[in-house]
């Protein structure tokens, strides 16, 4: 029966030291990260890569581990193009696996001589919310990573810089000096597994035209309203002009009471905005006071003001004299006269 065998053990039996489980290869510049998975790997010593037919090689020596274990070796100054990669490695006995091949690339100038930069498409809310200036981007183009925005800081020392990631249109640079230059641009992957971001000549983003920064309605919620007739009361204050809060049936004054859920400071004024689809019950709204709180308790009363009957964002400048928390919104005559509609409210946090 041993003669069916003695042609294969002729020499003594043969050993082999172990084989990766799992295996990649990660594309960068002009390098390639191979990651070698081991469910186990007690007696691996060295790891021996080759490519180009075995014309180039590498080798790495490693520390063996009983449990799993994952290395990383590192292919570098490599020419562009694709590459079979074979990978063996060696016990302590110098014993050799059977042999694992990997397919990978590396990139460079070919690569990134047909990257272009996003194009930008513009400023989608035309002020600066607590100091976030939101930038839109049109679509993005195969292997975007991210559209890098980089700005003066308004402090005046530094930049900052802000992202879109991946395929999102909308971007945000928080901190930013919107009077001084700002520039973008685009960062590649050549695969989605890649190690090196492949960045675009920078450009310049057109100034945006921005006269007032408003503070986030983030955690603002309704106090107490006038009873309202068909929309609700958090319409004020979504973010949206076209959802409008309609102050009737009821007698003058209609108010709108909120709670910041924060004091806040150096607000410089408030900024109203009718539907620009035209007002609901009542018409627009014509005059208004202003009152705010910190405690809830003690309220300081500003106006009257007046608003025009149109759609644009209206600002109204208020010498506040201190913090405050709480907000109060007094509405005395509309166009009809007998009831009225506003499509948002916000506070003014600085003036440019």
């Amino acid at each position: 029966m041993n003669d069916l065998h003695k042609p294969f053990i002729e020499g003594g039996e043969i050993l082999y030291s172990v084989k990766p489980d799992s295996t990649i290869a990660m594309a960068g510049n002009k390098r390639i990260l191979v990651r070698a998975g081991f469910a186990a790997a007690p007696h691996v010593k060295k790891v021996l890569i080759t490519w180009d037919d075995g014309e180039s090689s590498q080798t790495w020596d490693v520390e063996g581990y009983n449990d799993s274990i994952m290395y990383d070796f590192w292919v570098e100054n490599l020419e562009e193009g694709s590459y079979m990669f074979t990978l063996y490695t060696f016990d302590k006995e110098d014993n050799r696996s059977v042999k694992t091949d990997i397919f990978g690339a590396a990139y460079s100038d070919k690569y990134f001589s047909n990257l272009e930069n996003r194009v930008f498409s513009s400023y989608p809310i035309p002020y600066l919310i607590e100091d976030s200036l939101y930038v839109l981007f049109e679509q993005a183009y195969e292997g975007t990573s991210f559209v890098e925005i980089t700005a003066p800081a308004a402090s005046g020392t530094g930049e900052v810089k802000g992202r879109a990631w991946g395929r999102d249109l909308l971007g945000v640079i928080v901190g930013a000096d919107p009077a001084q230059e700002m520039t973008y641009q685009t960062g590649y992957l050549p695969e989605a597994t890649a190690i090196d971001t492949f960045l675009t000549a920078s450009e310049t983003l057109p100034a945006p035209n921005l006269d007032i920064s408003l503070f986030s309605k983030y955690g603002w919620s309704v106090d107490s309203v006038t009873a309202a007739c068909c929309c609700k009361p958090e319409d004020l204050i979504d973010g949206n002009p076209y959802s409008e809060w309609v102050g009737y049936p009821g007698t003058f004054p209609f108010f709108f009471s909120l709670d910041m859920n924060r004091s806040i400071e150096d607000a410089v004024g408030v900024q109203l905005q009718n539907n620009p689809n035209g007002a609901g019950w009542g018409g627009y709204f014509h005059q208004f006071r202003v009152s705010v709180s910190n405690d809830g308790l003690t309220w300081e009363e500003y106006g009257p003001f007046n608003l025009e009957e149109i759609g644009d964002p209206q600002n109204f400048d208020v010498n506040f004299a201190g913090p405050f928390r709480y907000v109060t919104l007094y509405f005395d005559s509309s166009a009809a006269g007998w009831g009225g509609a506003l499509g948002e409210f916000s506070i003014i946090h600085k003036k440019y």
